[in-house]
Formats: C-alpha cells, structure tokens, sequence
C-alpha cells in the first residue's frame, strides 16, 4: 500500500504542473476550469496510456488535447506542442 500512496502522490504533483502549463497556454481565465486526465487507451494503435487535457470555459465548448503518455512524462513542451496542434494522433 505504501507504494501506491507515494504513486498517487507524484501523479498528483504531475497533475499540478500540467494544469499550470495548461491555463497558461491556453490563457485559463478565473471562471475557467483546466482538467488533466490520465486515461487507459484501449483503441487499436493508440498508445497503452494518454494524458487528456481540456479547457472548460462557460459558455463555450471544451477544447480538448491528448498527449500520448502518462502524466508524469508529460513536459511543457509536449503541452505547448498539443495545444497547437503539432500532437495530433489519428486512434
């Protein structure tokens, strides 16, 4: 149990710094909501795990991006290339 505790722990802190790395880049305003998701890929050809990004912004439709790899490899460079769309896999 102690193993997973300490995953969970740095999966949290990786969360923390992609959302950064997300509202800054796609200029997050106060009422907007930035979620980062790691998700299971289960598609033929996709990577086994994908990192989702998404910006909630009221009023508007979520704008959403995929990072082929888990949370924790994901670095701003990846989020700056998703967000303009120089990440796009086609699964």
């Amino acid at each position: 149990m102690l193993f997973g505790k300490r995953d969970d722990g740095l999966r949290a802190e990786a969360v923390r710094r992609v959302k950064g790395w997300v509202a800054s880049r796609a200029r997050a305003g106060e009422s907007d909501a930035v979620m980062v998701t790691e998700l299971q890929c289960t598609e033929e050809g996709c990577p086994p795990v994908e990192t989702v990004l998404a910006l909630l912004r009221p009023g508007d439709e979520p704008r959403k991006w995929k990072v082929h790899k888990p949370v924790a490899l994901v670095t701003e460079e990846d989020v700056r290339e998703a967000i303009e769309g120089r990440h796009e896999h086609g699964h």
